[in-house]
C-alpha cells in the first residue's frame, strides 16, 4: 500500500511535469520551425556562432524561407556569402514516402572568400563507399544567379556573374541522377551556354556512370580564341550573311554586301560518356566555322596511357580531312607488353595555306601507319614499324611530290644496364622521296655493326623547294653511315654550286665547290659523364681552283651535358694546307681549340707564310681583285712585264686566344726572311730588317672587360722605320658578345721617320710618285662623347711629288706641319722651281735663259684643317713658277691663291699673272675628239663608278688671270702674242669669265696667203664657252689690201670680207687669194669654188642672198636638160668654139615641190636665159625657156652602162 501510495505521488507530479516540459519544447520547436520569428531568431543565432549576420529574413523552416543577405566566416578563412537566397523543403513527404523534397534551392548570388592555407590531411587508405541512406533525396530545383569566388585575392579567371545555373537532381540507395537544364559563363570576350545530364548507378563501386554534355561557344569578337578565321587562310574564312530580322532592321543594306557581315564564332560541341572508374567509352562531336569534328575512345583509366580503340575524323573548311585510329592493347600472355597499331590518312591538306608570309602552292595527300610494341607499362620503346606513302595527285609549289617512307624500328637487349638510345637500331629503310627534279634516298640500316645506310641527295633545282632558295645552287650529297649509334663511322662527298654571273665562273664564289670527308666516332652514354669521341681523316675541299686539305686525323672530344658536367668541345691538333692550281699558299698548324658556354680557347700557328708576287696575284685573282685590262682601256702596262723579280717575304704567324669571363692571348705576326720588291723605275728592294705586328689581350678590371694592345715595328735599312701602338678596352657579355664601348678611350700613337718615301709605290703604282724624307709622330686619343683629339709634328725634307700624265713635277720640297686639338697646321709647304724644260718657242726660251728674273722660284702653301669640322683655309703663294713644262706648252706664272672650304662648300679666290706662257695649237691636230661623255683614262686608272652616296662638291671661284706681256700663241698658221685679263667665276656649278685678250701683233697663214692681224679681240662677258669676236687679218702690200673679218660670237661666228680701199666681194677674195682682181671665167670659176668654204663657216656666201644653187657650166646656153657637153667632136678648125665662150654661170632657186627657177649667164658674150622647170615623173620633166633663146621642151633622162664582160 505504502510502495502504491509512493508511485501515485510520483506519477501525480512528474506526469505534469513532463508533459508540460513536452509541451514547452514542442511549443519552441514550433515555434522555430513553423513561425517566421522562431525561424529569423534561430537563423540568426546560428549565424552569429561563426560570427556571421543576416539581413531580410522572412518566412519558417516549414513553408520554406527567403534571405536577403547572409555573411558566414568559417573556420580557416573562409567567408560565404548569400543573396537573395530561399530554401523550401516538403516536410510532410518524409514520414509518408520516406522521402526529401527539396521543392526549391535559389541563391541569386554566391560569394566565397578562400584565404586560409589548405590543411593537408593524409589520404583515406579505404575506398570510398556509399552511407546507407534513411530516406532518399530529390531536388526539384537548384538556381543560382552567379557565383564570385576569391584565393588569396586572386579573382576566378571565369566570370560566373550570368550564370544563371538551373539543375535537378535525385539520389536513392540504387542510384544518383543530376540534370543540368542550362549554365552559362564567360572568359574573356567567350561565352559557354551548357546543359546535359548524368546518372551514377549503382552508387558503389566501380561507378558505373552514364553522361550527355552539349556545349556551345561563341563570341562577337573576330580577334576571340574561339574564332577559327584568325588561324585559317584567308579562302578558308567563313563569313555570315545577316539574318532576315537584321535585313528587315535595315532596309538600306543591299543584299550584294550581305557577305561582309563578320561571322559568327560559334562551336557547339556534344559528349557522350558511358563506362566506370576503370574503363568507359566517350564519344565527341563538334561543328562551327566550316569545320566538323569526330572523334570516339575506349579508355582504361587505371593505366598510365589511358587511350586504347581511338579515331578521330576532322573536316576542314576547304574539304580536307584527316582521319587518324589508334589501337592499344596488351596480351594475357605478356602483361607487360602493350601494342599500338593505328593509321593516319590526309586527304588533300593544303599545306602553303598554313605558311605566313608565303605564296606556296602545295596540297598533300598521304596514308601512314605504324605498329608499336611498348614494355614496362607503355613507358619504354622495343620495336617499331613505319610506313608512308603519299598519294598521287600531291604537290608542293607547283611541283609533282612522290614517294614513300619505311622504316623498321628495334631493341638489343642489355644485361643489367637500362635501356639506352644505344640500344636502339634502324633496319628495312627504304626512303625515297621525290620533288620535281630534287630527290632524297636512304637505304639500308644503321644501329648493329654490320649495317650500312646508304645516302643519296639530288637537288638540282633548290627553287622547287622553297622560293627564297633560288639562289642557291645544285646540291648533290652522297653518304654512307656504318655501325651504331655507339660505335660509327661515315663517309660523305658533297658537289654543291655556287650561283653567279656565267661569265664569272671559276672566281671565288662562284662555280662548284667539292667537299669530302671521313668521319669515325664513339658515343658513350653509359657513365655519369657521357661523351662523343671521334677524328675527321681525310677532309678535302676544292674551289675554283682552290684545294683545302687535312691529311692527317683531326681528332674531336665532346663532352655531353650531364647532371656532373657541361657541354664541353674540344679539337686536337692537325694541319691544314692550301693550294692554288696546285700550286702551294699556306700551311695552318692548328694546336687545340676548346669550346664550352663558359669559354673558348684556340691555338696554332702558320709557320711559313710566303708572300711573293706570285702569290699575291694568284690569290688577287682568286678574290677577284685583279684588274682585267678592260679596267685599264684595254691597255697593257708593260712595266710590270720588265720587273725583276724579287726576294720571297717570309712571316710566321702565332696565336694564342680565349674567351673565360674575359679575352686573353696573344696574336702574333712577325718576319722570318726575304723581303719586297717596290715596282718602281727601277724597281727596288724594300730593304726590310724587321717586321712585327703583335696584338694582345689582356683581361683587366673583371665585368668581362680587357685590354687590347696593337703594336707596329717596321725597320728598314736604309728607307727607316715605322712603328705604331694602339690600344682600347673591349668587353665581353652574354647578352651582347664581344663588343667595343663608345665611352672608353682609344689611343693611337705612330712614330715614323722614312728617309725615302719612293716605297710608297707599293700602293700608288704609277699614279703618283712620291719621294724624300719624313718624320711623323702623331698622337690620336678619342674622348667619351665619341669624338677624337690629335697632336704630333710632320716634318719632310727633299719631298717630291710627279704625275707624269698632268706634268706635275714637284721636287726638292720641304714640309713642316702639326697635328693640335684636331687641327692640321701646314706651317709651310715649299717647292722650289726648276727650270728642267726648254720650250720650243724661241722668244719664251730666251727670255727663260737670258733673264734674270726668270730665276729663284718656287710655291708656298700654308693653311689649316679642322679635321673634325671638314673645314679650313689654305694660302697658295706662286713666284715665277713653271707650273707647266712641256716642248709644245709652256707656263711660269706668279700669284696668289686662297681656298677656304666648309665641306662640300669649297671657295677659290685669288690672282694669277703669267710671266711667260706658250701654246703651241699644232698639238691639237694631233688629239682625237670624242664625245663629251667619254672618259679617257690611264693604262693604271679603273674604271670608276659614281658613289650614290657622296655628297656633291659646291665649288665657289673668283680668279683673276692676267696673261702677263710674255704669252704666244704659235701653230696652224697663228703667231703671235696674246695679252689680257680675265675674272673666272663659279657660282651654282656655273662658269662665267668677265674680261677681254687682245693678240699683238703677228701673223695668220690662210690659204697660203700670210695675214697681218690688224686687230684680235675675244671678249668674256659670261659664258666662257662663247665669248664675243672681233678679228681683222689684211693681206699688206697690195694695191687692194683684202682680208678677212670675224665678229658674232664663238657659238654663231659670222665671216665677212673686207678691203681697203672697198672693193667688190668677188674682187675681194680674188685680191685675197690671187693678190691681183678677177681677170677671166677661169678665175671665177675658182672664186665660187673657194668661196663657198672659205665664208660662212662652212655655208655657201650666195645662200645669203637666197640662191639654192650657183655653179658654173658648159655648152649650148640654151641646151634642154643634158647634163653633157653640146659638142664633143670638131667639125673643123676654122668653126671651132672654145671652151670659155661655150661657158655660162647658172644661179637656181626651187620655188616649189618639183618646180625650179634658173637663170643663165653667158661668160663670152651678152646672152642670158630664163628657165621654168617642173618634175612630171621620176624620169620625165617639163622645161620652158625665155630670153635670148626662147622654147619648150619635155626632156626624159636615163642612164646606161655596158655590162661588164
Amino acid at each position: 500500500m505504502k510502495l502504491g501510495r509512493i508511485f501515485r505521488q510520483v506519477m501525480f507530479w512528474t506526469v505534469p511535469i513532463v508533459a508540460t516540459i513536452l509541451v514547452i519544447v514542442t511549443g519552441f520547436v514550433y515555434w522555430l520551425v513553423a513561425t517566421p520569428t522562431g525561424t529569423r531568431w534561430l537563423i540568426h543565432t546560428a549565424a552569429s556562432q561563426f560570427d556571421g549576420e543576416t539581413q531580410g529574413v522572412r518566412g519558417s523552416l516549414w513553408h520554406g524561407f527567403e534571405l536577403e543577405h547572409i555573411h558566414l566566416k568559417l573556420p580557416n578563412q573562409l567567408t560565404v556569402e548569400l543573396d537573395s537566397a530561399a530554401v523550401k523543403v516538403d516536410w510532410p513527404r518524409v514520414w509518408h514516402h520516406r522521402e526529401l523534397r527539396i521543392e526549391h534551392l535559389t541563391a541569386e548570388k554566391v560569394a566565397v572568400w578562400m584565404d586560409g592555407v589548405p590543411v593537408d590531411e593524409p589520404p583515406s587508405t579505404e575506398p570510398f563507399t556509399m552511407p546507407d541512406l534513411p530516406v532518399t533525396v530529390r531536388l526539384d530545383e537548384l538556381y543560382v544567379g552567379s557565383v564570385f569566388f576569391s584565393q588569396h585575392g586572386e579573382v576566378l579567371p571565369v566570370d560566373l556573374s550570368q550564370l544563371q545555373l538551373r539543375a535537378s537532381a535525385n539520389l536513392t540507395q540504387e542510384k544518383a541522377h543530376i540534370e543540368l537544364h542550362q549554365a552559362h559563363a564567360g572568359y574573356e570576350d567567350m561565352q559557354l551556354d551548357l546543359h546535359g545530364q548524368a546518372e551514377l548507378a549503382p552508387v558503389a563501386a566501380p561507378w558505373h556512370s552514364q553522361a550527355q554534355l552539349q556545349a556551345t561557344v561563341h563570341s562577337d569578337q573576330a580577334s576571340s580564341q574561339i574564332c577559327v578565321n584568325q588561324y585559317l587562310p584567308a579562302h578558308w574564312q567563313t563569313t555570315a550573311k545577316p539574318t532576315t530580322a537584321q535585313k528587315s532592321a535595315d532596309s538600306t543594306v543591299p543584299e550584294a554586301n550581305s557577305t561582309s557581315v563578320p561571322a559568327d564564332c560559334r562551336v557547339e560541341v556534344s559528349a557522350q560518356w558511358e563506362g566506370s572508374m576503370e574503363q568507359g567509352q566517350l564519344s565527341l562531336q563538334g561543328a562551327g566555322q566550316g569545320m566538323h569534328l569526330q572523334a570516339q575512345s575506349e579508355l582504361e583509366l587505371d593505366h598510365a596511357f589511358p587511350l586504347r580503340d581511338t579515331f578521330i575524323d576532322l573536316v576542314l573548311p576547304d574539304e580536307s580531312g584527316v582521319q587518324a585510329r589508334l589501337d592499344w592493347s596488351h596480351s594475357a600472355e605478356q602483361p607487360n607488353t602493350e601494342h599500338v597499331k593505328g593509321t593516319i590518312h590526309v586527304n588533300r591538306f593544303d599545306v602553303g595555306a598554313w605558311i605566313p608570309n608565303q605564296d606556296l602552292p602545295a596540297v598533300l595527300s598521304f596514308d601512314s601507319s605504324y605498329d608499336v610494341v611498348l614494355s614496362q607499362g607503355g613507358r619504354q620503346l622495343d620495336a617499331a614499324k613505319i610506313k608512308l606513302t603519299i598519294k598521287p595527285g600531291s604537290r608542293w609549289n607547283n611541283e609533282d611530290v612522290a614517294g614513300h617512307v619505311i622504316a623498321d624500328v628495334g631493341r638489343l637487349e642489355l644485361e643489367n644496364q637500362p635501356v639506352l638510345w644505344q640500344a636502339y637500331y634502324v633496319e628495312n629503310s627504304d626512303i625515297d622521296l621525290k620533288l620535281g627534279a630534287n630527290s632524297v634516298l636512304l637505304k639500308g640500316a644503321f644501329g648493329l655493326k654490320e649495317h650500312a645506310l646508304k645516302v643519296n641527295v639530288d637537288l638540282p633545282d633548290m627553287a622547287q623547294i622553297w622560293p627564297d632558295l633560288k639562289t642557291i645552287g645544285p646540291t648533290k650529297l652522297d653518304a654512307e653511315l656504318k655501325g651504331t649509334l655507339h660505335e660509327h663511322a661515315l663517309e660523305a662527298k658533297l658537289l654543291h654550286v655556287l650561283e653567279g654571273e656565267k661569265a664569272k665562273e671559276g672566281e671565288l664564289g662562284v662555280g662548284p665547290v667539292e667537299a669530302a670527308l671521313a668521319l669515325t666516332g664513339i658515343w658513350d652514354m653509359n657513365t655519369q659523364t657521357p661523351s662523343w669521341r671521334g677524328q675527321i681523316q681525310p677532309l678535302k675541299l676544292d674551289h675554283a681552283g682552290l684545294h683545302v686539305q687535312v691529311a692527317d686525323r683531326i681528332p674531336i672530344n665532346v663532352q655531353l651535358p650531364a647532371a656532373e658536367q657541361q657541354l664541353n668541345v674540344e679539337v686536337g691538333a692537325f694541319t691544314l694546307r692550301s693550294e692554288i692550281d696546285n700550286y702551294a699558299l699556306l700551311q695552318l698548324q692548328h694546336q687545340k681549340t676548346q669550346w664550352s658556354p663558359a669559354g673558348f680557347q684556340t691555338q696554332g700557328r702558320a709557320p711559313d707564310v710566303i708572300l711573293s708576287e706570285e702569290r699575291v696575284q694568284r690569290v688577287m685573282k682568286l678574290l677577284n681583285l685583279e684588274e682585267p685590262e678592260s679596267a685599264h682601256g684595254g691597255v697593257i702596262d708593260k712595266r710590270k712585264q720588265k720587273v725583276a723579280k724579287g726576294q720571297d717575304l717570309h712571316l710566321q704567324l702565332d696565336w694564342n686566344v680565349g674567351l673565360k669571363e674575359a679575352l686573353q692571348g696573344r696574336i702574333q705576326l712577325k718576319r722570318l726572311a726575304g723581303d719586297i720588291l717596290v715596282p718602281a723605275d727601277p724597281p727596288f728592294l724594300l730593304g726590310l730588317t724587321k717586321t712585327e705586328a703583335l696584338i694582345t689581350l689582356t683581361p683587366q678590371g673583371g665585368a668581362g672587360r680587357s685590354v687590347i694592345q696593337a703594336e707596329l715595328d717596321v725597320q728598314t735599312q736604309d728607307k727607316g722605320y715605322i712603328k705604331a701602338t694602339g690600344n682600347t678596352p673591349i668587353y665581353y657579355t652574354a647578352a651582347q658578345g664581344i663588343h667595343v664601348r663608345d665611352a672608353d678611350r682609344k689611343e693611337l700613337v705612330l712614330n715614323a721617320h722614312m728617309d725615302d718615301l719612293a716605297w710608297t709605290s707599293l700602293f700608288l703604282q704609277d699614279k703618283l710618285v712620291l719621294g724624300g724624307a719624313l718624320d711623323a709622330n702623331l698622337r690620336i686619343q678619342s674622348t667619351p662623347n665619341g669624338s677624337f683629339t690629335s697632336s704630333g709634328t710632320m716634318q719632310g725634307k727633299n719631298l717630291k711629288v710627279v704625275r707624269l700624265d698632268d706634268g706635275v713635277r714637284l721636287l726638292d720640297g720641304t714640309l713642316k706641319a702639326s697635328l693640335n686639338n684636331n687641327r692640321f697646321e701646314l706651317e709651310r709647304l715649299y717647292f722650289p722651281a726648276v727650270l728642267r724644260v726648254e720650250p720650243k718657242e724661241w722668244r719664251t726660251a730666251t727670255w727663260i735663259k737670258e733673264n734674270p728674273d726668270a730665276k729663284g722660284g718656287g710655291v708656298t702653301v700654308s693653311g689649316y684643317w679642322e679635321l673634325d669640322q671638314n673645314r679650313g683655309d689654305f694660302d697658295v703663294k706662286l713666284y715665277r713658277y713653271p707650273i707647266l713644262q712641256r716642248a709644245d706648252r709652256y707656263a711660269m706664272v706668279t700669284g696668289d691663291i686662297h681656298l677656304n672650304a666648309a665641306l662640300p662648300h669649297i671657295t677659290l679666290s685669288g690672282k694669277i699673272t703669267a710671266d711667260a706662257g706658250w701654246f703651241n695649237l699644232d698639238m691639237l691636230g694631233g688629239i682625237p675628239t670624242v664625245d663629251s661623255d667619254v672618259i679617257v683614262v690611264r693604262s693604271t686608272d679603273p674604271v670608276k663608278e659614281e658613289d650614290e652616296n657622296s655628297a656633291p662638291l659646291d665649288m665657289t671661284m673668283n680668279l683673276e688671270v692676267d696673261l702677263g706681256p710674255r704669252f704666244y700663241l704659235t701653230g696652224y698658221g697663228v703667231n703671235s702674242g696674246l695679252v689680257g685679263s680675265m675674272q673666272i667665276q663659279m657660282l651654282n656649278d656655273q662658269l662665267t669669265a668677265l674680261g677681254a685678250l687682245n693678240t699683238r701683233g703677228g701673223a695668220i697663214e690662210v690659204y697660203g696667203q700670210r695675214l697681218q692681224l690688224r686687230r684680235g679681240t675675244v671678249t668674256f662677258q659670261g659664258d666662257i664657252a662663247n665669248p664675243i669676236l672681233d678679228i681683222q687679218a689684211l693681206r699688206t702690200g697690195l694695191s687692194v689690201q683684202a682680208g678677212v673679218k670675224v665678229g658674232g660670237t664663238a657659238r654663231r661666228p659670222k665671216i665677212d670680207l673686207i678691203s681697203v680701199p672697198d672693193v667688190s666681194e668677188l674682187e675681194k677674195l680674188s685680191w685675197l687669194l690671187f693678190g691681183h682682181g678677177p681677170d677671166d671665167g677661169g678665175d671665177i670659176a675658182l672664186l665660187f669654188s673657194v668661196g663657198t668654204s672659205f665664208l660662212g663657216g662652212g655655208e655657201p656666201f650666195y645662200r645669203r642672198f637666197g640662191i639654192d644653187e650657183l655653179s658654173m657650166r658648159s655648152g649650148e646656153l640654151g641646151g634642154a636638160g643634158s647634163i653633157l657637153p653640146a659638142t664633143s667632136v670638131a667639125s673643123s678648125p676654122e668653126n671651132e668654139i672654145s671652151a670659155v665662150e661655150r661657158r655660162f654661170i647658172e644661179a637656181s632657186k626651187t620655188l616649189s615641190n618639183g618646180v625650179k627657177l634658173s637663170v643663165r649667164q653667158a661668160l663670152a658674150d651678152t646672152g642670158t636665159v630664163g628657165r621654168v622647170s617642173y618634175r612630171l615623173s621620176r624620169r620625165l620633166t617639163a622645161e620652158v625657156s625665155v630670153g635670148t633663146i626662147s622654147g619648150l621642151a619635155l626632156v626624159y633622162r636615163w642612164f646606161s652602162r655596158d655590162d661588164p664582160e
